[in-house]
């Protein structure tokens, strides 16, 4: 997962067990923060994204999968 590069894919940095036996991953810093916080945020100021924006992101997201599934990787876990 470290070559995976993509403009709409996160970067894998690294992973390791902690001394409480987790699993971590570090990935890449998402400047703009997360998506879930974003929306929420959204949400209560009664600010609904538009269409086109929704729809933009929408095949960003769907051209992240796809190479990221041209890679042989399947990602089980999508959030928002």
């Amino acid at each position: 997962m470290r070559n995976l590069c993509h403009q709409y894919v996160i970067r894998y940095l690294e992973s390791f067990r902690d001394g409480n036996n987790n699993d971590c991953i570090v990935m890449e810093y998402a400047e703009n923060g997360e998506l879930q916080q974003y929306l929420n945020s959204r949400k209560l100021n009664n600010n609904p994204l538009s269409e086109d924006k929704v729809m933009e992101w929408f095949i960003q997201l769907c051209l992240g999968l796809k190479y990221i599934h041209n890679q042989n990787i399947l990602h089980r876990d999508l959030k928002c």
